[in-house]
């Protein structure tokens, strides 16, 4: 089960964006959403239990775009309405890029900072749109019951550290717990620390397969997004829980270009999109150049 967590916490570094967090406003981020996960923990887990999710009503497309605010702890929010869509794909955009020449520390720094944004953003999403799934880039259906059992895991794992007496023995077994919450951390952000509290229930946005290079998708590695991203929607699709469909990519995926080919292809299953991304990312994205909207 580590080795499943540490090769898709590869997978997620090997695409991380090199931030300098430094440059970033960590005090407006500290004060809007109380810091860090180690505060996060501290909060307890699942708050939220899975019947209270269960129990919600079913929106409509109209509702849940309504029910998602224009602005959101300074995140760039972009919504793009359909006539007669019948699902809203909610693109949250993660930090992601090549780290060829990264600094480890700067990207673990600007990791920590996005994905403190992005438990915030997603438990919203979460409660105005009436739905605890949330398919994550990484999983897959070959790996995801691998990653929840590693998940329930954890989840023991802070339970007996809560109910310990000795000691000693609460001090080794907390260590352990935070190793493991920090490997969690890592390969699955945001959307797998809402897991292991009990809030979110992982889905998958991607393939096994879609990550093999075509040889056409070799000279032209932009092809392979919009496999990767035509897979992501179908897979999201697919799941008929609720028409609100919280995907967590990385920033460099835009989303809106495949979902207009789908709706072109799929007149009576259109969807509507919206995408967020943090403030932190929003605001590095912006001073890099890198920020483009969806038009």
């Amino acid at each position: 089960m580590d080795k499943e967590l540490r090769d898709t916490n590869r997978k997620y570094h090997a695409e991380s964006a090199e931030i300098d967090a430094e440059t970033l406003d960590r005090r407006r981020f500290i004060l809007s959403l109380s810091g860090s996960f180690a505060a996060l923990i501290a909060q307890g887990c699942g708050s939220r239990t899975k019947s209270e999710v269960e129990t919600k009503t079913v929106l409509s497309t109209d509702d849940i775009i309504k029910n998602i605010p224009d602005e959101f702890n300074g995140a760039k929010i972009e919504k793009h309405s359909v006539e007669g869509a019948t699902a809203v794909i909610i693109h949250v955009a993660d930090l992601h890029n090549d780290p060829a020449a990264a600094d480890p520390q700067k990207i673990r720094n600007a990791s920590d900072l996005v994905q403190a944004e992005n438990v915030a953003i997603l438990e919203m999403l979460m409660d105005n749109c009436k739905t605890n799934v949330v398919f994550k880039e990484v999983v897959t259906k070959d790996n995801k019951f691998i990653l929840r059992k590693r998940i329930a895991e954890i989840q023991a794992l802070h339970q007996a550290v809560e109910t310990c007496t000795d000691a000693t023995q609460k001090e080794k077994l907390g260590g352990k717990f935070m190793e493991d919450i920090d490997e969690l951390k890592y390969a699955l952000g945001a959307a797998g620390f809402l897991a292991f509290q009990g809030k979110a229930q992982l889905e998958a946005a991607e393939t096994t397969e879609g990550n093999s290079l075509t040889k056409e998708e070799q000279l032209d590695p932009a092809k392979k997004f919009d496999r990767r991203e035509n897979i992501a929607i179908n897979l999201a699709l697919s799941n008929t829980e609720s028409a609100a469909k919280i995907i967590v990519y990385g920033e460099n995926h835009g989303f809106h270009q495949r979902i207009r080919e789908w709706n072109e292809k799929h007149p009576g299953q259109k969807c509507a999109h919206i995408k967020i991304t943090p403030a932190i990312l929003h605001q590095w994205l912006r001073e890099s150049g890198r920020f483009q909207e969806n038009k």
